[in-house]
């Protein structure tokens, strides 16, 4: 008998304590989706007030495809501009193959290479070229039309906040893949 009411007294005890704990996982979720819902209110405020530190806090957040389209949506990059994508500007060295590096990598001499700036395509391999152009970023990738004709597709690789290396099919050269200079 004695057992029995220990039994009993353990059992209430037990199921005020579950019920106890459950209550307080339930506030606690409560509160990290109603937090959650607070970030993402102030984001959304902050992609509207202010696009450059909104696009800085979600890159590494999302995947890089996701980050792309914002930029697309948010600097006009649906048509296209002769403004060079900030992530995309600057000096690319060019390989045949993928390199397999870590994300420091950067290739020394950077030649031969491509530079892409506003209004222009330059390409050092060989002899240069230089194209005019213009940017769009289309279906996770940007689109580069190159002297008003041929459009490349420039397929971007990115690793949370960095930019791994970049494919690309160059007119006369072919597959490439490119890792930013110094």
């Amino acid at each position: 008998m004695h057992f029995s009411g220990l039994h009993q007294l353990l059992s209430r005890r037990t199921l005020l304590w579950t019920a106890v704990l459950f209550g307080l996982c339930a506030v606690y979720l409560g509160v990290l989706v109603y937090e959650q819902h607070r970030a993402e209110q102030r984001l959304s405020r902050m992609r509207d007030s202010d696009p450059a530190t909104y696009l800085d806090t979600i890159r590494g957040r999302e995947s890089f495809a996701e980050f792309m389209r914002d930029v697309a949506e948010i600097r006009g990059y649906r048509t296209w501009r002769p403004r060079v994508p900030e992530f995309l500007a600057g000096r690319w060295a060019l390989f045949r193959a993928e390199q397999r590096v870590g994300p420091e990598f950067v290739p020394a001499p950077c030649h031969p290479s491509v530079l892409f700036e506003d209004g222009g395509v330059h390409v050092y391999a060989g002899s240069e070229r230089r194209y005019g152009a213009r940017y769009r970023i289309q279906d996770g990738d940007v689109m580069v039309e190159l002297d008003g004709k041929s459009a490349l597709r420039v397929h971007v690789v990115g690793l949370e906040r960095r930019i791994r290396n970049l494919s690309l099919e160059l007119p006369e050269d072919g597959l490439r893949y490119a890792y930013r200079c110094g």
